[in-house]
């Protein structure tokens, strides 16, 4: 399944709730005095990483109140240490080789998910993430 962006987003965020369209909060930490159970409340599960292959190792749900996200860096010990990942179905996330969003990319939309990214140019080698509805 192919996922398109559309002017539905456009109206969807146009009418949005003003918490909804609050900064993007960092999907490795908690923002300010939050609680992890505020932050599972006010936030989108865009998609969730793995440290080894066939979902093993720690993992990560990647969080943000906003969509589309800014450009998040990963920390430690997911920065370069990413060897699964599946994006929730709606979501196109884009990983980024480089911190910044920068550097080679690789798209995973739509509920996809890598099992194991071993034998590529993006096996421990993931350092950011942006992410975007698709419709």
């Amino acid at each position: 399944m192919q996922c398109y962006s559309s002017r539905l987003l456009a109206l969807i965020v146009a009418v949005a709730p003003a918490a909804i369209m609050a900064t993007p909060i960092d999907p490795t930490g908690l923002t300010g005095a939050a609680t992890s159970n505020e932050l599972a409340r006010r936030s989108l599960k865009l998609a969730t990483v793995w440290t080894d292959s066939n979902r093993g190792g720690k993992a990560k749900d990647l969080l943000s109140s906003a969509i589309p996200t800014s450009c998040f860096n990963l920390d430690p010990p997911f920065a370069d240490s990413i060897s699964s990942i599946e994006v929730e179905s709606g979501f196109l996330c884009t990983f980024y080789i480089d911190a910044s969003c920068s550097g080679g990319s690789m798209i995973i939309e739509n509920g996809e998910y890598y099992a194991n990214l071993i034998g590529t140019q993006f096996q421990d080698s993931i350092s950011s993430f942006s992410c975007s509805s698709c419709f």
